[in-house]
């Protein structure tokens, strides 16, 4: 059983739209929308007491939890009693960095303090404030691609200094299961070092404020809680915070940790659970996909349906919904349908396929009179004609075609051969995952020389992906090249004149790709099933920089607004690990 090629082209050129978040070209009569994105960072800061002096120390990271060296945080300090301004000022010009930990360079103005950050993104500064409360309000600027951000941390350098931590450490919570488990280990700071804080009171919430347990730490200073999973929010981003009030001996203390909620994502289709009555494929089925996961309703990602292998429809997924049309080809009786969700966001995790059966109605016999007087014109044409040669398959279905054998990746196929009287090259371009043609693509011959490389032919596809190449004399090692905005650059042998197939892959599933196929070679921590995603990457790299940066960067460009041109790719693939496959040659090139 095969759909109609139109409506599979259109099927996946909705789940394409559905699922890029790129931002489209103009019109010709606007200049292209442009949207700069930054991205966030924040401060994570404690301030402990040790040898009657304050240690501040902490971090500055971005939104991805990476890292943000050689930057100046400024911090300002403001006692409870105005009465010791003076010794604060006096205590900040004689700041100084920790021996062990974190920053490059403090200086003051007997004000504020200007701490730079390590490679680590750490800072550490000693200073010898009055043994009181204290408010630090700490800044970073930002800059040209990162946003600034500022951190209020107050402090009591008059108690024992307690510091908080999540132990073990939490990055990804399963909403699917019926409960967390989470530890939270509480120790006091003093010069003689760490010690266990048995006995005091930890209240644990979400970033929305939400009370999610109370618990005394035990002897060993941990604290332990069993937190109902349906009472940490929907699927996403969000954070854990421990806090410890403080009470007579010792100050107050906090602790957050970034999370992300996980979900399966399940599928319903309540009309065919009640039984859908028969329809005509041909015309189209409509059957409303309810898309739930735990947590709450769905609010992005897709689903798609097949028959057999075939894709006969696709819908986006908006407030738990999918309007899904599927069209196809079936003879008269009952056609299976198979509907799976497709991800675009790493907490939504697809769940098993769902399957059901429609009734499939024979086509009228009116719907058959197009077709009989087709026939009727057939058989004249084979009449006056008397012989005619057995014509080729039709290039457009072989197209489709070829691009389901792509598999995904970049190609070049010879359709058919040239029509007679043509010479040189013609065909489309084609989108590898969804067959949606791309326009504006620009394709060439070249030839490799000692002295350069010489363009011999090039022409840009229209708005259906069509091109033309003139014929050029071919003496051996030219290449066939293709390169759009948004899809990476193929090369491949100049194959023989004629109608040529040209699949392309998006840059932004190139990126994805390269890490994937990188962390398959690289094997355990970095692989994972049933596919390692950068986030894993990221993690599995631990103190490897130069991985977890390049799979942050991955990340950035597969999940955030903003486009991945060649550019983009560019910065990326100069990240790649020396491990990892390198383009042959610069994808940025026009």
């Amino acid at each position: 059983m095969r759909p109609v090629s139109f409506n599979r082209v259109l099927a996946r050129a909705l789940v394409a739209t559905m699922c890029a978040c790129a931002v489209g070209e103009g019109t010709a009569h606007a200049d292209p929308l442009r949207i700069r994105v930054r991205g966030g960072a924040r401060i994570e800061a404690r301030a402990t007491r040790a040898g009657g002096e304050l240690v501040l120390s902490g971090a500055l990271l971005d939104d991805m939890t990476q890292p943000l060296p050689n930057q100046p945080v400024e911090v300002l300090f403001r006692p409870e009693a105005a009465t010791q301004l003076a010794d604060v000022s006096a205590a900040v010009r004689g700041a100084r960095l920790c021996v062990n930990g974190g920053s490059t360079a403090a200086t003051s103005d007997g004000e504020k303090l200007r701490v730079m950050t390590d490679e680590r993104g750490t800072f550490c500064v000693r200073a010898a404030l009055p043994l009181d409360r204290h408010r630090a309000l700490l800044t970073w600027g930002g800059d040209s691609l990162v946003e600034g951000t500022k951190l209020e941390l107050p402090f009591d350098l008059s108690r024992r200094s307690v510091a908080l931590r999540f132990d073990p450490a939490i990055f990804v919570v399963k909403l699917d299961a019926p409960s967390v488990r989470v530890e939270v280990a509480a120790l006091v700071e003093e010069t003689e070092g760490p010690t266990a804080a048995p006995s005091l009171p930890i209240t644990l919430t979400t970033e929305s404020g939400t009370a999610l347990g109370r618990a005394t730490t035990d002897r060993s200073g941990r604290a332990r809680f069993t937190v109902e999973s349906a009472r940490l929010g929907g699927a996403g981003p969000g954070e854990l915070r421990a806090a410890f009030p403080g009470d007579v001996d010792n100050a107050f203390a906090s602790s957050v940790t970034a999370i992300e909620r996980h979900a399966r994502v399940t599928l319903r289709a309540p009309a065919a659970e009640k039984g859908l009555s028969p329809q005509s494929p041909e015309d189209g089925v409509a059957v409303d996909i309810d898309a739930t996961g735990a947590g709450g309703i769905v609010g992005s990602g897709g689903v798609e349906a097949y028959v057999g292998e075939s894709l006969v429809g696709a819908a986006p997924v908006e407030r738990g919904l999918a309007r899904l049309v599927m069209t196809f080809n079936a003879p008269a009786g009952q056609s299976t349908v198979r509907v799976r969700y497709v991800s675009t966001a790493p907490w939504y995790e697809p769940g098993p396929e769902l399957s059901f059966t429609v009734p499939v109605r024979g086509p009228s016999v009116w719907s058959k009179v197009p077709l009989f007087a087709a026939a009727i014109g057939v058989i004249a044409w084979f009449v006056a004609a008397r012989v005619r040669r057995r014509e080729a398959p039709d290039a457009e279905e072989k197209a489709d075609e070829l691009v389901r054998a792509s598999e995904g990746r970049a190609r070049v196929d010879v359709v058919a051969p040239p029509s007679r009287g043509e010479r040189g090259w013609s065909g489309a371009v084609l989108d590898a995952h969804d067959g949606a043609p791309i326009d504006k693509t620009r394709v060439w011959i070249e030839r490799p020389g000692f002295e350069g490389t010489v363009e011999l032919a090039s022409a840009t596809t229209d708005e259906r992906g069509r091109f033309r190449l003139e014929p050029v004399e071919l003496r051996g090692g030219e290449r066939l090249c293709a390169e759009a905005r948004l899809h990476s650059r193929l090369e491949q042998d100049v194959p023989s004149p004629g109608r040529l197939s040209v699949t392309l892959v998006a840059r932004r599933r190139q990126v994805i790709a390269r890490l994937v196929a990188w962390a398959r070679r690289a094997g355990k921590p970095f692989d994972s099933k049933p596919e390692p995603t950068p986030a894993h990457v990221r993690r599995a790299a631990r103190d490897d920089e130069a991985v977890a940066r390049w799979a942050d960067a991955v990340e950035r460009a597969a999940y955030q607004p903003g486009e991945v041109d060649a550019r983009k790719e560019a910065e990326i693939e100069r990240l790649l690990p020396d491990s990892a496959e390198k383009p042959s040659r610069p994808v940025d090139r026009h």
